[in-house]
């Protein structure tokens, strides 16, 4: 199975590439613009590859007898707030994406120019928000927690009469997320159903020692990104905090990642060792010996020989094709038995004690 890769900015997303890491601010800013810019510097500092916010129409949103209006009012960012914090992460050197809550939230992110626009599981069953999401030919991450197959599929074949520049992000709005809900292993139905990039929305709770291991997890669950909340000061117990980090600690993880990224290799066998390779193999591979004297023009047997640790030389598999040949010159006890040391052309007729 081919999964399929994209590319956004100078980044690519799918198998063979670096983990790609969204420092989601969601609303953690309040509203509060000069918090909204030194969170996307503390994005930066992360080394974060792009960095995510969420843009909301109150009207399109929600009714204002809902019960988290009031807060929704709070946060919102006026079209020309939200021109310069595009423009501010631009000129800082990382993506810029947002979340679309709906359709004229939609048509401002696409306005503004974000890298990436992500579609929240709670709209996956609306499709006018995904088709206008996704005629803006922009790369499409769909949110598809607490949904079913079905709602999925219909989703993903929405966005394909546009483009294929989809990942699917696995992981529920649960705050904070427990691990046994977690459900790592559905990653694998969804990449095997959709042949999509796919990436974990980790909502685990924050400034816990399982918050920075999950997504250490990432490579190796088989997912190419992963979402991880953060704030300014998790003590002050804003918007989210409870599934959110501090940024040392979000610094760390996104270090931390790239460190455990090194383990996972090719998945080829090696054939080029490294120099600490080598050096070991060199030191601890066992090779053929002489386990006795053996003087020039003796037929090599079975017993004349051992392995052992000597340095490079002849591997002990390799025995089969030196036995019955005959040597050209002396070995010492315990020294290397080499090819040159035999002879190639009179390989002598092995006889029953050969063995």
């Amino acid at each position: 199975m081919t999964i399929s890769e994209i590319c956004i900015g100078n980044k690519f997303i799918g198998e063979g590439h670096p983990t790609f890491f969204i420092a989601e601010v969601a609303c953690a800013h309040e509203g509060n613009f000069d918090v909204a810019l030194k969170m996307i510097d503390a994005a930066v500092e992360a080394n974060a590859d792009a960095v995510k916010f969420q843009i909301i129409n109150r009207e399109a949103y929600m009714v204002p007898s809902h019960p988290i209006y009031p807060i929704v009012e709070k946060v919102e960012f006026t079209p020309v707030q939200w021109r310069e914090l595009r423009a501010y992460a631009r000129q800082r050197g990382i993506l810029f994406f947002a979340d679309g809550y709906d359709v004229p939230s939609t048509c401002l992110a696409a306005e503004i120019k974000v890298d990436a626009l992500k579609i929240h599981s709670s709209d996956l069953t609306n499709h006018e928000a995904i088709e206008e999401a996704a005629k803006t030919m922009l790369p499409l991450f769909l949110g598809v927690g607490s949904t079913t197959m079905d709602e999925i599929s219909a989703a993903i074949s929405l966005v394909r009469k546009y483009h294929n520049n989809i990942v699917i992000m696995h992981g529920y709005q649960a705050f904070p997320t427990k691990l046994d809900g977690l459900n790592f292993n559905f990653l694998k139905t969804l990449k095997a159903a959709y042949s999509l990039p796919v990436g974990i929305l980790d909502h685990t709770e924050g400034e816990t020692f399982m918050s920075t291991v999950i997504p250490l997890l990432t490579p190796f669950v088989g997912a190419q990104v992963i979402e991880k909340h953060f704030v300014l000061d998790r003590s002050l117990k804003g918007i989210d905090y409870e599934s959110s980090v501090n940024p040392d600690t979000l610094r760390e993880i996104v270090d931390n990642l790239r460190k455990v990224e090194m383990t996972r290799g090719s998945g080829f066998p090696v054939v080029n060792f490294n120099k600490e390779e080598q050096k070991y193999r060199d030191l601890m591979k066992k090779a053929i010996v002489a386990v006795r004297d053996i003087q020039a023009g003796e037929i090599l047997t079975r017993e004349m020989i051992a392995f052992k640790r000597a340095g490079p030389g002849l591997r002990p598999m390799d025995v089969e094709t030196i036995l019955g040949m005959r040597t050209v010159r002396a070995f010492h006890t315990n020294e290397k038995i080499v090819m040159e040391g035999l002879q190639k052309d009179l390989q002598a007729k092995r006889e029953g004690n050969l063995q």
